[in-house]
């Protein structure tokens, strides 16, 4: 049983979660069960209370879902979130622990596994749609993600343990050059 499958279970629920509420969109997300008569009473006002309680406690990762959905709505390729909405999708990040997405850095995912050997980096996705997707990196010591792109992407990105160096290139238009783009290390 490997870190994909721990995480995996305890992402059925959320995920199963989100998939309703992306098909109710602005309805309260409820599970299915048997059809019973809406009775105006203590149980109705109960299940009530129950539903907002699940919804307030909701996990780091389902509050993460939620805030995605709201700021990438109403955004294209290109387009980047609102900075009031960028703050929203920040504090959510900075309170997602490792523990809250089923790892910890005991994990043979984050141990280099032969001397000598690239080592081998996993990707653990957790949802994806139109709008936008979340999924985690491991990286053991000295892992390296190969130089890549997000073409009309807007990125966010929580390192959950170790460290990390970044570089990060943009594209220099010279218009005095005949060369389509310059690579320049930004700092």
């Amino acid at each position: 049983m490997g870190i994909e499958t721990s995480v995996a279970n305890r992402k059925k629920k959320e995920l199963a979660t989100m998939e309703m509420e992306r098909n109710n969109p602005g309805g309260p997300t409820q599970v299915p069960g048997p059809k019973t008569n809406k009775a105006k009473g203590k149980k109705s006002r109960r299940r009530q209370q129950q539903q907002q309680k699940l919804v307030a406690a909701a996990s780091p990762v389902q509050k993460l879902y939620d805030i995605c959905k709201q700021v990438f709505a109403p955004c294209g390729p290109g387009i980047v979130p609102a900075p009031d909405s960028i703050e929203k999708l920040k504090a959510v990040l900075d309170d997602i622990k490792p523990a809250d997405v089923g790892l910890n850095p005991q994990m043979p995912y984050f141990r280099t596994s032969v001397p000598g050997r690239k080592p081998s980096i996993r990707y653990l996705h957790i949802y994806e749609c139109e709008k936008f997707s979340m999924g985690i990196f491991c990286l053991p010591p000295s892992g390296v993600l190969p130089l890549h792109n997000h073409p009309g992407m807007t990125v966010f990105s929580k390192l959950l343990f170790g460290t990390m160096h970044i570089k990060s290139y943009d594209w220099v238009v010279d218009s005095s050059s005949k060369t389509p783009g310059v690579a320049s290390s930004s700092k």
